[in-house]
């Protein structure tokens, strides 16, 4: 089963997830019966949605007016049938395009392509477990009153005994004090002040500047116009760069400067 599918980047990302997740299935479940996984092979074809009106627009010119970067694409889109994005091919025959492509007829193709090829159903999905009834709940049962205070006998009191006041020793005999010498005062010096020093106001640290985590715009990527297959995969409009995938033949590539494309007639 060879699928196909034309997408939108950034438009049809739920249903290409959905197409994903019904192959991963069909493939485990032909693993259950021996079969191998390269029996089912799912290529992705993603177009940015700022070119695909320029794409379909080529579908009826003449192949020397096609540009360099659409040929293959449109080559490709004139063998399926395909006129309009998205679209889902299954076994080189259209199934759906355009808005009438939803996730119901996608899984509803696949299902019927597994049939009609491998004789084989996907096991059906496990109903939603129903929430429990909740369990009525008893009455409350009234609170047992506390039992009576017991009395505690207030505490007996003991009255102080007065205490005999003593005598004070007698004070010692006074002692005899020499006076020191008087001494002449000495003349009056001049106070000297000295000078107040000049409060300043102290300099306050100038903070740090708190570095700003750099703000990152991404913009419109770019592509040269090449005519036919360029010599560089970056050049070319289906290549993933950060993936290092080819959109367009559903490869992996090592060497951007040596494009697969070019070994495919």
């Amino acid at each position: 089963m060879i699928i196909r599918f034309y997408s939108i980047a950034g438009k049809t990302e739920a249903i290409e997830n959905e197409l994903r997740s019904i192959v991963n299935d069909i493939k485990v479940e032909l693993a259950k019966r021996g079969i191998g996984e390269d029996k089912v092979r799912l290529t992705i074809i993603k177009v940015r949605g700022d070119v695909t009106g320029e794409v379909v627009k080529y579908l009826d010119q003449p192949e020397g007016k096609i540009p360099g970067q659409y040929r293959s694409l449109i080559v490709r889109m004139r063998q399926d049938g395909v006129s309009t994005f998205p679209a889902l091919v299954i076994n080189d025959r259209k199934v759906a395009e355009g808005d009438g492509l939803t996730i119901d007829v996608v899984k509803s193709a696949l299902l019927r392509e597994l049939k009609d090829e491998f004789n084989l159903e996907l096991p059906a999905a496990k109903p939603a477990e129903q929430p429990q009834p909740a369990q009525p709940t008893q009455p409350l049962q009234p609170a047992t009153p506390p039992p009576p205070p017991i009395e505690v006998p207030p505490p007996q009191v003991i009255q102080p005994q007065p205490v005999r006041p003593v005598a004070p020793p007698p004070p010692p005999p006074p002692q005899e004090t020499q006076q020191p010498p008087s001494i002449p005062p000495l003349a009056q010096q001049p106070q000297l002040t000295a000078p107040q020093p000049q409060l300043t106001q102290p300099i306050q640290p100038i903070p740090a500047p708190i570095p700003q985590p750099a703000q990152v715009s991404i913009g419109e990527l770019r592509f040269k116009v090449v005519n036919g297959r360029p010599d560089d995969c970056n050049d070319c409009v289906y290549y993933g760069r950060n993936k290092g995938y080819c959109y367009l033949f559903g490869l992996k590539v090592v060497d951007p400067l040596k494009p697969p494309c070019k070994s495919i007639a």
